[in-house]
């Protein structure tokens, strides 16, 4: 999801969870995000994690006792500056700021403190105190690992930043290939966009999605911009599945197809469908924490299902 925040207040304090949380208790995935300030006023800040770390009764107190501000990490910002937060980390957007927000696909979020705001009808804002003393992180962040050449670059996303002067800088050629779309933010100026013999124009504030396998194209003009594209995941796996109507194997191979993990099981004749896609999906968490693999890294299943076995409703 690509989108503008334009803040005119504190927004809410709130925390999102990992995919394994997530998928567990929501059934969705996680939501790491990245933020980049498109502009400001003076003196306008964020809040990025704890400036210390603190433990769970602590922080569970500090809600109740409407005090967790103090114990936040306060940031102040300028145009320009960029904060990748990932999943577990507690953040909010000051108010007078407006960010350009790049993150997963999801709308899971728990929000931990709301500045005592109230809904239309006078009550509270609900707040979601356990899940969030479940998902979040509560020690200072550590600075991250360089991104370069990248603004942020995770298993979800990659951004850029594109700077086209108009003069000597003044056009930028790429491709799109089949592994990902590429989406342009229009952050300043404008311009022209040429792909496919079709040319767009564009100002700033427009969202320019190019689809995967759109070939070449061309951006001239005055103009900064963000580029995202897919992430590409660190160490991909995949999950193999062979299904016989007495037992079940189901393996990790990696991008070189060797099997770094394997598993049988058998079935037995009272087991329905839904328990056998369980335990199948038992097998593959223990063995992706066997090798130290979150479910992040696997990208696609792979099933193998011979004879008339009830392969349709399976599927």
């Amino acid at each position: 999801m690509i989108k503008f925040i334009d803040a005119r207040d504190n927004l809410s304090i709130q925390v999102h969870p990992d995919n394994s949380y997530a998928l567990k208790n929501e059934g969705q995935y996680e939501k790491t995000e990245m933020w980049y300030v498109v502009d400001c006023e003076e003196g306008a800040f964020l809040y990025y994690g704890f400036s210390r770390q603190i433990d769970k009764e602590e922080f569970r107190q500090r809600i109740s006792e409407n005090t967790l501000l103090e114990v936040l990490n306060k940031v102040p910002v300028q145009k320009g500056d960029v904060l990748f937060i990932e999943a577990g980390t507690i953040h909010a957007i000051g108010k007078e700021i407006v960010i350009a927000e790049i993150q997963q696909n999801s709308n899971v979020t728990y929000r931990v403190y709301d500045y005592g705001r109230k809904d239309k009808e006078g009550n509270l804002r609900d707040l979601h105190i356990e899940k969030a003393l479940a998902v979040t992180s509560r020690i200072p962040l550590v600075k991250s690992q360089s991104m370069v050449p990248h603004l942020a670059k995770c298993d979800y996303f990659a951004v850029d930043k594109l700077n086209l002067d108009g003069r000597i800088m003044e056009s930028l050629t790429g491709i799109v290939s089949e592994d990902s779309f590429a989406n342009i933010l229009v952050l300043e100026g404008k311009g022209t966009i040429t792909c496919d013999s079709e040319t767009v124009y564009f100002r700033k504030g427009d969202s320019l999605f190019i689809p995967a396998d759109s070939g070449k194209f061309c951006v001239r003009g005055n103009c900064e911009a963000l580029v995202t594209t897919i992430g590409e995941k660190a160490s991909p796996v995949r999950v193999a599945v062979y299904m016989t109507s007495s037992e079940i194997m189901t393996g990790l191979v990696d991008m070189d197809n060797r099997c770094l993990a394997k598993r049988k099981m058998p079935v037995y004749k009272n087991e329905d469908h839904n328990t056998v896609i369980r335990k199948i999906a038992t097998k593959i968490l223990e063995m992706l924490e066997e090798q130290e693999l979150r479910i992040d890294n696997y990208i696609g299943v792979g099933a193998g299902i011979p004879g008339l076995i009830g392969a349709a409703n399976l599927i």
